[in-house]
């Protein structure tokens, strides 16, 4: 048997399957020809790299199944993230509710301002004098007192952390009038899972004091009208960007609550 075809034949020659007659002849070549057994004994030595190679198929396939369910882990992390990330948004985004005048409540109190210690000044309602307050009231003793009116706004439904509100004085026409807007909202999870249910007992709301600015019930102030308006917005506060032209031109999409000189 020649050479060349030995060498073709030795791949199945070492891997058995050669038929009988023939793996004879090719041992006996080996035996008798230098050239062909040293390339046999090559081709011999690299069985075990062959293998190798097996084992490291086996083991390419460990990985890609470990790296398989880190990836799954990972996923169900992230779906994990994604679900707290959007519970946390529907807990806070609010959500601006319609206006619904069953649940305004706007009142004017009238005050007076009574020097009472510790305070410089005590603002109290005239309705709402005790007994002793009243009878010097009604003596007199408080005529060089000064008086306000202050309005007071209440929202059922919804407590204080669901009311906002934004005011601005401006000139209208030659007029000096101060603008508040106001809105109530709720929280996207509240209304997902509590539908139309507010809860009445709940109660949020302000009182205007004086030109805007709570601190000036201790100044002086110059009375003036006063435009109260209900504002559906998710954030009052965007407000403070406008100018007073556009801030004024908002009212157009509110409702008007409560207007007069205090």
């Amino acid at each position: 048997m020649k050479c060349y075809i030995v060498r073709d034949l030795l791949p199945r020659y070492l891997d058995e399957l050669t038929g009988e007659e023939a793996s004879g002849e090719i041992k006996t070549h080996l035996d008798t020809c230098e050239s062909c057994r040293t390339i046999y004994m090559q081709m011999g030595a690299d069985i075990p790299q062959e293998l190798s190679l097996e084992e490291r198929k086996i083991d390419f396939f460990k990985k890609l199944k470990k790296r398989l369910r880190r990836q799954e882990a990972v996923i169900a992390l992230s779906a994990g993230l994604v679900l707290l990330a959007l519970m946390v948004l529907m807990k806070y985004l609010n959500i601006p509710v319609p206006y619904n005048q069953e649940h305004i409540a706007v009142g004017v109190e009238h005050t007076i301002a009574i020097s009472e210690p510790p305070y410089q000044t005590m603002w109290r309602d005239l309705d709402l004098l005790d007994f002793e307050a009243t009878k010097a009231f009604l003596a007199g003793e408080y005529e060089d007192c000064e008086r306000r009116d202050f309005v007071k706004l209440q929202y059922s439904g919804f407590d204080n952390t669901n009311i906002q509100k934004y005011g601005r004085t401006l000139n209208r026409n030659g007029e000096m009038v101060d603008v508040v807007y106001f809105c109530a909202t709720r929280e996207l999870w509240d209304m997902l899972f509590s539908g139309d249910h507010v809860q009445e007992e709940r109660r949020g709301g302000w009182t205007i004091i004086g030109n805007l600015d709570d601190n000036t019930v201790y100044h002086a102030y110059t009375p003036r009208m006063t435009e109260i308006y209900y504002l559906p917005m998710r954030s009052i506060s965007r407000l403070a960007g406008l100018s007073d032209d556009a801030f004024d031109a908002e009212r157009r999409k509110g409702v008007l609550v409560w207007s007069g000189v205090i």
